[in-house]
């Protein structure tokens, strides 16, 4: 191997096990707690997350996140029978721009699949249906530690289309 390329995977290493150097204020770990509410049938979700991000250039960030939550209350026409929706998780893609005084801002847009559990009339036991997840929102840094976000999400699991509003508390580590 060359010095060139001893260097350059040197440097490549460095760079993948100390991210926190070169790190922006929206990189890295991060775990929170996020609840919706579906426009449509005014049902509720609680639940967590956790996600790792990373700004690649300046101003631009990129990142992975997954989530798990329960519907705590509401009910949904699915085919012509009543559902209870159950549990819900999603394994999402988000990529953002950094904005505003002392970059606290982030717009962001997401897509990711995702997975619901529901029980219907005359089905025995409960079933589950997947989708892809498109979303957008805004998140807010209070401090490195402490962020709030507030978005949107559109899927349309199980056939019956979905808009939710939703907001999260997020710790960074």
């Amino acid at each position: 191997m060359t010095k060139l390329a001893l260097a350059g995977l040197s440097l490549s290493a460095a760079l993948a096990f100390a991210p926190s150097a070169f790190a922006g204020d929206f990189s890295g770990l991060y775990g929170g707690i996020e609840s919706s509410v579906d426009v449509s049938d005014q049902s509720v979700k609680v639940g967590g997350l956790i996600g790792y991000r990373m700004e690649p250039v300046p101003y631009v960030v990129v990142g992975v996140e997954g989530s798990y939550g329960s519907h705590v209350e509401g009910t949904r026409d699915i085919e012509g029978a009543v559902g209870d929706f159950g549990g819900e998780w999603d394994i999402t893609g988000i990529a953002g721009i950094v904005f505003g005084d002392d970059d606290q801002n982030m717009v962001y847009g997401s897509i990711g699949y995702m997975n619901v559990s529901y029980e219907t009339i005359g089905v025995v036991g409960s079933t589950s249906a997947d989708d892809v997840r498109f979303g957008a929102g805004v998140e807010h840094q209070f401090s490195d530690l402490l962020s709030f976000r507030i978005g949107a999400d559109y899927a349309k699991p199980a056939g019956e289309s979905t808009y939710r509003i939703k907001a999260g508390l997020l710790v960074n580590f």
